[in-house]
């Protein structure tokens, strides 16, 4: 039986080729190195921020090739959505009404040479959050990038923006080439993600409170969240349950809904998926509103939890013998 909540898995170290190991610790840290570079573009200026997108020691190989290499990391914050944060949070620094050309301004027009500054008339925003969401490649070393800027303004409390812009890898073959990415465009203001649509839920019927499999969710998650032990009854042989690591003062269930019509318990091995909508009071008294999707079986006249899900798995496999 696999255990409540999963551990980590250990990390495998994939085979590389000695040439391959002497240039990948430099491309992979070079968004750190730029984000690092970044906080600290205001004292030493973007030489430091320059060098970082410009090695002297191109890797092995043609453009294309690292390109392509690139590509493949366009999800990550080693790839052109890391670089389109940086640029973001420069481009929105870097006024050019604050007078001479500050370090910030120099280092967002050597991200995106092309690209003009928002002037804010000494009244430039409180960025506090920015994340890319959406990295589209276009073609080889080409992406579009939307990223999400999140702004504080004073009494009118957080506002989120979005913007969306063209990332190019540049570069080219021999020992002087420089490489790099860069902003060919200045961003647009685009609108947020669509309001997506959750379908019908597999949760669909209620289970009647006080019936016996409503109770014993009730109970396992009062125990479970409230920190205070005796969770560890509720659950199936074998199954293990991590400390949470916080607990609630109070716990109150607002619905529990199942696959099936399952509230008494059934035979042995059949088994049910259920969601929890719960109330959980911290010691502060913030009310947390917290859903649990559980799997649990029946055994020896009683229900017992046999995983703490994500609540997506197919709920056709709930209600079969064995487990």
């Amino acid at each position: 039986m696999p255990p409540l909540l999963a551990s980590g898995n250990r990390r495998r170290a994939s085979a590389s080729s000695p040439s391959d190991s002497a240039h990948r610790p430099l491309r992979h840290r070079k968004v750190a190195v730029v984000r690092a570079a970044a906080l600290v573009a205001l004292t030493c200026g973007p030489l430091a921020l320059a060098m970082s997108w410009f090695p002297s020691a191109p890797a092995a190989g043609p453009v294309h090739g690292a390109a392509q290499q690139i590509a493949g990391q366009s999800g990550s914050a080693e790839g052109p959505g890391g670089f389109a944060e940086v640029f973001v949070r420069m481009w929105l620094a870097g006024d050019p009404g604050d007078g001479p050309a500050s370090d910030v301004q120099k280092t967002a027009r050597l991200l995106a040479p092309e690209v003009a500054l928002p002037a804010f008339r000494g009244r430039p925003p409180t960025v506090t959050t920015v994340r890319a969401v959406r990295c589209e490649p276009v073609r080889p070393g080409a992406w579009s990038v939307t990223v999400a800027v999140m702004f504080q303004s004073p009494g009118a409390g957080p506002a989120v923006r979005y913007f969306r812009f063209p990332v190019l890898w540049q570069g080219g073959a021999g020992a002087d080439a420089g490489r790099s990415f860069v902003v060919t465009a200045a961003p647009s203001a685009v609108p947020g993600p669509a309001a997506g649509k959750a379908g019908s839920s597999p949760y669909s019927v209620q289970a009647s409170p006080g019936s016996a499999l409503a109770s014993t969710v009730e109970q396992f998650l009062a125990a479970y969240l409230g920190g205070v032990g005796g969770a560890e009854r509720y659950l199936a042989p074998h199954v293990r349950l991590p400390a949470l690591g916080v607990s609630y003062s109070a716990v109150r269930a607002e619905r529990v809904s199942s696959t099936q019509s399952a509230g008494e318990v059934g035979r042995d091995g059949q088994q049910v998926r259920v969601r929890a909508q719960v109330v959980a009071r911290d010691a502060q008294g913030t009310q947390w509103p917290l859903s649990y999707a559980l799997r649990l079986s029946a055994r020896e006249g009683r229900w017992e939890v046999l995983a703490v899900e994500s609540g997506l798995e197919d709920a056709g496999s709930s209600g079969k013998g064995g487990s």
